[in-house]
């Protein structure tokens, strides 16, 4: 079992942070994996779009709706949602939002 110093070191340096109104964003970067904490203020829309890798949302808190193509859903406090590589999805905030987003199968080309 690997020690917290020995996950902690296996992150490159943070990709980005990205901050707009309404909306931050802390990426974490492996080479296998990608980390994002996600803040949203109340009303604020991440338009559809898809990631050429897997992925799991999870409501930190607050609650958010999830937007794709065939259907939306509501999600709250401690959801956990999958999609699947090449899903098309966006959100739109519903009240002060934190959610983190874990993608796997991801390829970290530096």
């Amino acid at each position: 079992m690997k020690s917290k110093q020995q996950i902690y070191t296996n992150f490159s340096k943070i990709k980005q942070t990205i901050h707009e109104p309404g909306l931050k964003r802390f990426i974490f970067n492996t080479k296998e994996h990608q980390i994002k904490f996600v803040k949203l203020s109340r009303g604020k829309n991440i338009a559809l779009h898809k990631h050429d890798f897997d992925v799991f949302h999870y409501i930190l808190k607050g609650k958010i709706k999830l937007v794709t193509k065939l259907k939306n859903f509501v999600l709250k406090e401690n959801a956990l949602i999958y999609l699947p590589k090449n899903s098309w999805h966006g959100f739109k905030s519903l009240s002060r939002t934190i959610m983190l987003e874990i993608g796997f199968n991801y390829k970290n080309n530096g």
